[in-house]
């Protein structure tokens, strides 16, 4: 009898230990489980992402596309932008469904897009293209950069080095920080205005207070605040375009690298540039979403040319 107590209690303390392992078996095979399901759906998020990058521009330069027809349909008043006293005044004429039948067949695209994302570069090749593929008169961007460096005198920073570059970068950033608290946060969007005046009136293009019909654009490079879009949007209206420039972390971060600026800074550089607190701060952030235009520079020079060059194509057809 004794025996079989003990052969009771031995099969069932085997059961109790089977089940043990059976449990632990079950639980390192959902864990196994479960560490396979995030890898796939992070490689599904990451295929995803890529997708976006590789699809972005086609996407909202179709939306964009159709927003115009639409607006073009419900507008019964063409509008002629001027940088005069009577900014914008109605005109009798229907709204023009393509930029050749404008009166004014001028362009303003804004370019706007993170440190190292290659703003200036896509400025410099819509400049050739306009020029060379759709014949308009295109003088060089207009820098805000520029602008910054002529004005920081006027907040107190007239000596900004121009290396390292996370210093200078720093530098600008602030100076035109101050610019906008002490002048207004549309400040460097009005000098900008200012400047395609001057050189319209230096071509003829302003007669009466009016811009005469030309073949002529502007690029300006680059917005950082919401108020100088707001601004632009206002003065221009159907002919102003906005561009943003992305490309994936690690290339901006290597570009910053290969220009000049400490490995160890690039970080804090790309952070600030994204977006400030301060209500006069620079928030690219918010500016790059409200873009016309979304155009992923993260491959050769060339590749950017034609991504370009399909956006243009959009607009002038």
């Amino acid at each position: 009898r004794d025996a079989q107590v003990d052969r009771i209690r031995q099969l069932e303390q085997a059961r109790i230990e089977f089940s043990r392992q059976t449990e632990q078996a079950r639980l390192v095979e959902e864990k196994r489980a479960l560490e396979e399901r995030r890898v796939a759906e992070k490689e599904a998020l990451q295929r995803r992402y890529r997708l976006c990058l590789a699809n972005a521009e086609e996407n909202y330069s179709l939306n964009w596309a159709e927003q115009c027809k639409k607006n073009a349909a419900k507008n019964q008043a063409d509008r002629i932008d001027c940088f005069a006293k009577d900014l914008l005044s109605p005109s009798t004429k229907t709204l023009a469904t393509s930029i050749d039948e404008r009166e004014s067949q001028e362009l303003i695209i804004a370019l706007v897009g993170p440190v190292g994302s290659g703003v200036s570069t896509s400025a410099k090749l819509l400049t050739e293209l306009l020029s060379t593929d759709f014949s308009y008169i295109v003088p060089p961007p207009f820098k805000q950069s520029d602008i910054i460096a002529s004005e920081a005198r006027r907040v107190g920073m007239s000596q900004i080095p121009r290396a390292p570059l996370n210093v200078y970068v720093d530098q600008m950033q602030t100076a035109g920080n101050k610019l906008r608290e002490k002048f207004g946060s549309d400040y460097l969007a009005e000098k900008t205005i200012e400047q395609i005046v001057k050189f319209r009136t230096a071509k003829g293009a302003i007669q009466n207070g009016k811009a005469m019909p030309g073949r002529r654009a502007y690029i300006i490079d680059s917005l950082k605040n919401v108020e100088e879009l707001n601004l632009l949007r206002k003065v221009y209206r159907e002919t102003l375009c906005v561009f943003g420039v992305f490309a994936p972390d690690e290339i901006r971060q290597q570009r910053l690298v290969n220009a000049g600026a400490k490995v160890s800074d690039v970080t804090k550089v790309i952070d600030r540039d994204l977006g400030e607190a301060g209500t006069f701060g620079q928030m690219t952030r918010k500016v790059f979403s409200l873009s016309d235009f979304f155009v992923c520079n993260d491959q050769k020079e060339e590749e950017l040319r034609r991504k370009l060059k399909r956006f243009l194509q959009i607009i002038f057809d």
